[in-house]
């Protein structure tokens, strides 16, 4: 038991160190597409949209995975929760690409 709970601690700790990277080139893309033209300011950098990135998670989390009660496999649900986290924002990406192409 105690070493599926170091796995599920490295794997938690990986997947949010990717989710991290990746949303600081979500956001700063986005911004770029559409705040910087819409309200014509400067672009921000990588590392203020990955510190914009952390600070939206802070204010907006729900800090419901404290209290999130995992199944019989729980290495597997932890991969599973942790891997939405990476994919949401990509398609959200994906979206806002195609619309700034066609905006």
């Amino acid at each position: 038991m105690e070493k599926t709970n170091k796995y599920i601690s490295f794997v938690s700790i990986v997947f949010a160190l990717i989710g991290t990277l990746v949303g600081g080139f979500v956001i700063r893309d986005m911004w770029a597409w559409f705040v910087s033209g819409t309200f014509n300011i400067i672009q921000i950098t990588y590392w203020e949209a990955i510190g914009l990135d952390c600070l939206v998670t802070y204010l907006t989390a729900t800090h419901s995975d404290y209290l999130y009660k995992y199944s019989e496999d729980e290495l597997k649900d932890c991969i599973y929760k942790s891997s939405v986290d990476i994919v949401v924002p990509l398609m959200a990406w994906g979206l806002a690409f195609v619309v700034h192409i066609f905006a």
